[in-house]
């Protein structure tokens, strides 16, 4: 049986997945890690009220949290989007 393993790290996360036939068999991770680093960034009116209607709409509790996990998934997507594969 051969496994597959998978590294994503979100939101200070390390979470290693396992894979077998593409079947997540166990998951293992880390405690987040400290944050230093700060990060702001200005909407315009219209973002304001989407992002504030998502938050109502989802009940949403922590914005920083759902901003901060969106933004990672979708750098890791592209990551894992722009990584090399065995045939490139």
């Amino acid at each position: 049986m051969q496994f597959h393993f998978h590294r994503h790290e979100v939101s200070g996360i390390l979470l290693i997945v396992a894979y077998d036939s593409m079947k997540a068999i166990k998951k293992y991770h880390t405690k987040p890690a400290p944050r230093k680093h700060r990060v702001s960034i200005m909407l315009n009116d219209s973002e304001m009220r989407a992002l504030e209607r998502y938050c109502d709409q989802y009940t949403v509790k922590n914005r920083s949290r759902l901003i901060r996990e969106t933004l990672m998934r979708n750098i890791l997507k592209r990551f894992d989007k722009d990584s090399p594969t065995l045939f490139d």
